[in-house]
């Protein structure tokens, strides 16, 4: 009884996905978009692993998708053409950046990236080069020569909200200093660890150089370049749920939960079916 319970709210689920996608589409929105990745693991990994990560089949997947949907480009030429500060006319631009620097950036996400062409952004924190299952120097100096821009994550990845004035200008200059000197580039943005940021740290990210800093979300404002949005796509091998999240669904999702029964809906449905194709 509960198995069918669960089928039908799926059901439900789905064709309210359908809907709203169908709706989205139809509005043929041209605003851009820079995704998230964390970790690109051979296949998924245990749902306990609290590592953000996608299987590799999912992300070769939405990555020949989004090369139909839209025009990858760094986060930098995003920027540099009006970007998420002013929407461009068309065709829409799409950008791919990868944080904390995981080994496996390189090992899966790199050679197909670098096999599609494709450019992205590794954002790395410095004080964590080397580690177990993390990017060495001798890597992010290999993806900094073959099409991958290199970004700060800070020094030691902590919650930059937390920390004072001095605290911050160690993270986030020394970080900045150090990935330069590795690449013999410039590292021109930074992602927040956490996503946790306050007007401190982007009065200190501004002094420290940064041209522009990532937020870990879709909330963000894209008129502010000192926290930009970024959206994650689900482990799931569906295009049209990628379509739902890069036209960013969860504002039509955040309206729908105003309606009790659709906001039930969706509660029991996350909790029964999260991963489900």
């Amino acid at each position: 009884m509960r198995g069918l319970m669960v089928r039908s709210i799926g059901l439900i689920g789905d064709a309210i996905d359908q809907v709203v996608s169908t709706g989205l589409a139809l509005r043929n929105t041209t605003e851009p978009a820079v995704f998230m990745f964390h970790s690109i693991r051979p296949d998924t990994a245990h749902r306990n692993d609290p590592t953000p990560k996608h299987s590799y089949a999912v992300f070769e997947n939405f990555l020949k998708w989004l090369q139909q949907t839209a025009r990858i480009v760094p986060v930098a030429e995003l920027m540099n053409s009006g970007g998420l500060l002013k929407a461009p006319a068309a065709p829409q631009l799409a950008a791919l950046t990868f944080d904390d620097g995981h080994l496996d950036n390189y090992c899966n996400a790199y050679p197909l990236l670098r096999s599609l062409g494709l450019p992205a952004t590794f954002y790395i924190p410095s004080g964590l080069i080397g580690r177990p299952l993390g990017m060495t120097a001798a890597m992010i100096r290999e993806v900094s020569e073959n099409g991958i821009c290199i970004g700060s994550h800070s020094v030691t990845y902590p919650i930059l909200s937390r920390l004072n004035a001095e605290q911050l200008h160690v993270e986030l200059k020394d970080s900045k200093s150090a990935l330069e000197d590795m690449t013999g580039s410039p590292c021109r943005d930074l992602a927040y660890p956490f996503g946790r940021y306050n007007a401190l740290v982007k009065e200190i990210a501004a002094e420290s150089g940064y041209e522009y800093c990532l937020g870990a979300s879709p909330k963000e404002s894209p008129r502010d370049r000192w926290a930009l949005p970024r959206l994650g796509i689900p482990e799931t091998l569906s295009t049209r749920r990628y379509a739902i999240a890069i036209r960013d669904a969860q504002v039509w999702r955040r309206q729908a939960k105003r309606l009790p029964i659709v906001a039930s809906l969706m509660r029991f449905r996350n909790a029964t079916s999260i991963g489900a194709v």
